[in-house]
């Protein structure tokens, strides 16, 4: 359930942020569906230059464990290469299905995982059975010609559609499965799912039957994110140095749009009214034209293969959000680079980040994750879900 993000102003953004560092360069990475998205405000030179002073004030403050000792040098020749899996409906070359808008008739609600909830870890290879608890909330009974289909990311080997087994009417329940066969490399993987009806129109969950529903494991680890990962953000997140454009900020804080706060959640609820039973960095940038909130992790160092994911989006049922994330990180010279910049708003849409950290290998690097506000900020309620460096 994300968006693909491809803007002009993202490219000023981006533009502004490398004229502080010769040489690096930004790419934009894709979301989860095909639908364009537009950043809706620029990053000044100015205010940029405001963050990097802040940002080298609170990495004073920042003080590595000896585990995490920097690295005499860093290589930023060339700038890392940032991607995102593609997780967009298939193109019709790979025997795609074309999307079409869910209606009033064809419409599905999200009731619970049955099975293999998210961060469910899975040996390379092995075989295993996703099922869904679906709701019919729309006003058309949906027959054994209707069928659950695959929409995008990781297939894992299964069939790209599957009948349903029984007859569902309005109001009813349905489990519905898949078999699966987990990839043979380590990491985070998801595979996305809506529904066909029988005039082969597409439609899921969400804002008015739009969304897909997903399978997430964790291959060759554990559904506890700390163990097999590089860097385990959300369980560091007050090991961060956190600040909005009213000061330094206490964490974990209470929710405030007048200073700004940041916290921890065990479980969200994330747009479109899907719940997450995964950690959730919550970042609350403060009221004002100039909001903001940033953090500053601690340096760790990166290792041959690392990649930096996490799903961003808006707290559901804050209809107002209007935020831009940003990615980035402080390298030995002090210099904040970015890694990325992506405009959101409470529009159904959760966007999905994985960016590559290979060609930062062997250096030590200061993550840092930020937020700023599109207006007042007054119900930008912005998340990180289960943020990660691993391979």
């Amino acid at each position: 359930m994300k968006k693909t993000i491809y803007s002009l102003v993202s490219f000023c953004l981006l533009l502004a942020l490398t004229a502080c560092s010769a040489g690096e360069a930004s790419i934009q990475g894709k979301g989860e569906t095909a639908a364009a998205y537009t950043m809706v405000a620029i990053l000044t030179q100015s205010a940029y230059e405001t963050v990097v002073a802040q940002l080298t004030e609170v990495s004073a403050k920042v003080t590595p464990s000896p585990e995490q000792s920097p690295s005499p040098t860093i290589n930023t020749t060339p700038s890392p290469k940032v991607t995102a899996p593609v997780v967009a409906l298939v193109t019709e070359a790979a025997g795609a299905y074309t999307p079409v808008a869910g209606t009033g008739c064809n419409w599905a609600s999200f009731v619970k995982d049955v099975t293999y909830p998210d961060g469910t870890g899975v040996n390379p290879g092995q075989q295993f059975t996703k099922t869904w608890r679906l709701k019919n909330i729309g006003t058309c009974a949906w027959s054994t010609a209707y069928k659950l289909v695959y929409a995008g990311g990781n297939d894992m080997q299964a069939s790209r559609e599957i009948p349903l087994s029984v007859a569902v009417p309005v109001g009813g329940t349905v489990d519905v499965s898949v078999d699966l066969t987990a990839p043979q490399l380590p990491g985070s993987y998801n595979s996305y799912w809506m529904l066909q009806s029988d005039k082969n129109e597409l439609f899921g969950i969400g804002n008015n039957g739009k969304n897909v529903f997903y399978v997430n494991v964790r291959v060759g680890g554990s559904s506890n994110a700390a163990i097999n990962t590089a860097f385990y953000m959300a369980g560091s997140v007050c090991m961060a140095g956190w600040f909005s454009t009213k000061g330094v900020l206490t964490c974990p804080g209470s929710a405030s749009t007048s200073t700004g706060a940041v916290y921890k959640l065990d479980s969200i609820t994330m747009e479109g009214g899907i719940k997450k039973s995964l950690p959730a960095i919550i970042s609350i940038p403060n009221s004002g034209s100039d909001g903001k909130i940033t953090g500053q992790f601690p340096a760790y160092q990166v290792q041959s293969g690392d990649h930096f994911r996490t799903t961003i989006g808006c707290l559901d049922g804050h209809s107002a959000c209007d935020v831009i994330f940003q990615i980035s990180y402080v390298g030995d010279d002090g210099t904040a680079h970015s890694l990325g910049s992506w405009g959101h708003t409470l529009d159904g849409y959760n966007q999905e980040v994985d960016i590559d950290l290979s060609n930062l290998a062997g250096s030590s690097i200061q993550m840092i994750l930020s937020v700023y506000n599109n207006g007042s900020s007054d119900d930008d309620y912005a998340f990180w879900l289960d943020p990660v460096v691993s391979p």
